[in-house]
């Protein structure tokens, strides 16, 4: 991997343990996946005997349970994917006040819950995905600790449109006004919100889902937003998912939906063969799906578009993790243009400049700008077919992909009349895209604006709800 973790000893006992000259351990949060932190030691031992060799018990007991952060720490800045110990519940302090006290519930997978207060926003440590049933209990519980830390009665909820979400189901039985906030405005506010700007600019964000305004299944778009509203102005073109949430999972699903899109191109009937007669039954059930359009909603997410770009050049067939696929391209594409720079330090000929992106095209449809990702793809599977190194190819969609997303929000930005693109959503944890991205973007001559203070995915949404719905109950910001 391009990444490495570390998890520093940030407790007396680990310098204790330590200083007795042990061997290397491999020390993690104490819960299973996707549940919540064990808190006592009965119920350590209950949940956690199975899974580790050793307990070392305290006899002081933990009044809150707050997980690890993760961050990502660049040449530019230390940037939190998760944000939890060391950073919950500092506020973010914002430029402008709410008069009412707003409380935001977030998404669904990294969820994260919001109080804003004056001033402040007060974001709860990362909670999980509330599909378990002990992270959704510790979720109401957060909800809980946070208005009773701040002493605080909130006035609204704020919840995402996604009528399947837990938190939005929660915010809608509560006694209280609520505001309904779309998945990427409030992505782009986060951003807006934590830079300290009100608008109107052009958003892009780019994630793995959002429930969009039509229906469908969002993830890669442009919009003029300020803390109040938004109009979407552009798109990655839509592509059927079969199965819906099962190819989140199953990055075939996506490959096969793309696929089928490219008019019968002669590397897309060879690639297709191929992988019908490595797969066999599965493939041709999910095939018959998109035939019949059954189960197979539209979407534009980039996340899905990543998924299945890692399966095409086979750097992974499943997502074990969220965002696997996406980190496994992310990760050869980082390989080899370090190995060009490596080798043009040696005197040698590459340079990771000289990549060459794949072609991608802007259309315009209905006054809606497109980001079409069939040439793309086209390129893609006829690298994949050629047997060129799966390292190249996740090098040139990076590179691809950051000069369609810079040149759909700089034709955007120029219809709009506008200097500033935030840059939200989950795929820009992606610092390869991020980066890109923004460079291209600056040579243009546009304000770029990225997080730094809270996730760029999920874990951030709930302080973008938060802003727009003080800012909608005031009818000004």
């Amino acid at each position: 991997s391009a990444h490495i973790g570390l998890l520093l000893p940030y407790a007396p006992l680990h310098h204790l343990l330590f200083a007795q000259s042990l061997p290397p351990l491999v020390m993690t949060s104490g819960n299973p996946s996707n549940e919540p932190l064990c808190c006592d030691n009965d119920e350590a031992l209950e949940r956690l005997g199975g899974l580790t060799d050793a307990f070392l018990l305290h006899d002081r007991g933990i009044c809150r349970p707050v997980d690890d952060s993760v961050v990502i720490a660049t040449d530019r800045a230390v940037v939190p994917i998760r944000r939890a110990r060391g950073y919950a519940p500092a506020a973010i302090l914002l430029d402008r006040a709410a008069s009412r006290p707003v409380l935001a519930v977030g998404g669904e997978l990294k969820s994260a819950v919001c109080l804003l207060q004056g001033h402040d926003a007060v974001l709860s440590e990362h909670l999980g995905d509330l599909k378990s049933p002990a992270t959704y209990r510790h979720f109401c519980r957060a909800l809980e600790r946070l208005t009773g830390l701040l002493r605080c009665r909130p006035a609204c909820v704020a919840y995402d449109l996604h009528p399947a979400y837990l938190s939005t189901q929660h915010a809608l039985r509560q006694d209280k006004p609520v505001q309904a906030v779309q998945h990427h405005h409030a992505h782009i506010v986060s951003c807006m919100a934590e830079n300290g700007a009100d608008g109107p600019i052009l958003g892009v964000a780019c994630d793995g889902t959002g429930y969009g305004t039509d229906g469908a299944i969002w993830g890669c778009e442009f919009m003029v937003a300020d803390v109040i509203d938004f109009r979407r102005v552009g798109h990655l073109r839509y592509f059927e998912l079969p199965g819906g949430d099962a190819a989140a999972k199953q990055t075939f699903r996506p490959a096969l939906s793309l696929l089928r899109q490219l008019n019968d191109t002669e590397a897309a009937v060879v690639l297709g063969k191929r992988l019908r007669d490595a797969h066999g039954d599965r493939f041709m059930a999910v095939e018959q799906m998109l035939a019949r359009k059954v189960n197979c909603p539209p979407t534009s997410s980039l996340g899905r578009l990543f998924d299945a770009v890692a399966f095409l050049t086979g750097l992974c067939d499943e997502n074990g993790h969220e965002a696997q696929a996406a980190m496994a391209l992310e990760a050869a594409a980082e390989e080899y243009m370090q190995t060009g720079r490596r080798q043009k330090a040696e005197g040698g000929s590459r340079d990771e400049a000289c990549v060459e992106p794949y072609p991608v095209a802007v259309a315009n449809e209905a006054d809606m700008l497109v980001l079409d990702w069939r040439p793309l793809v086209t390129a893609i599977t006829a690298d994949v077919v050629a047997g060129r190194n799966p390292h190249e190819i996740a090098a040139r969609f990076h590179e691809g992909l950051s000069q369609g997303l810079a040149d759909t929000a700089a034709a955007a930005a120029e219809r709009a009349q506008l200097g500033t693109v935030a840059l939200s959503g989950g795929c820009f944890a992606n610092q390869l895209l991020l980066t890109r991205t923004a460079e291209r973007l600056q040579a243009q001559g546009l304000t770029v604006l990225t997080h730094r203070r809270v996730p760029a995915g999920d874990g951030g949404l709930a302080l973008g709800q938060a802003v727009v719905a003080a800012a909608r109950m005031e009818g000004r910001w």
